[in-house]
């Protein structure tokens, strides 16, 4: 019964932060922020690297942190280029 109880409050939210405008990600994060008894649990949030997808509750997706720093290096090699 009790799980049920949190099913239906989970929805409410869901529902409210959806009329104010929240895209379907962040109100997968909020209620995982919520819901969470901080027992160690990892809050789901959105890759550093820019893809968009979700992490486990780390900053980026596996192998995105090297897609990142890739994307960095590239943007500065051609930003010093285009200085010079």
């Amino acid at each position: 019964m009790k799980t049920n109880t949190t099913t239906n409050n989970n929805a409410t939210m869901a529902a409210a932060m959806k009329a104010a405008g929240l895209s379907d990600a962040q109100i997968r994060i909020a209620i995982a922020a919520l819901s969470s008894k901080g027992g160690g649990k990892s809050v789901p949030k959105e890759c550093k690297c820019g893809c968009g997808e979700m992490t486990k509750g780390g900053t980026y997706r596996p192998g995105h942190d090297a897609k990142h720093m890739s994307a960095v290096l590239k943007a500065a090699r051609v930003g010093v280029t285009a200085v010079a």
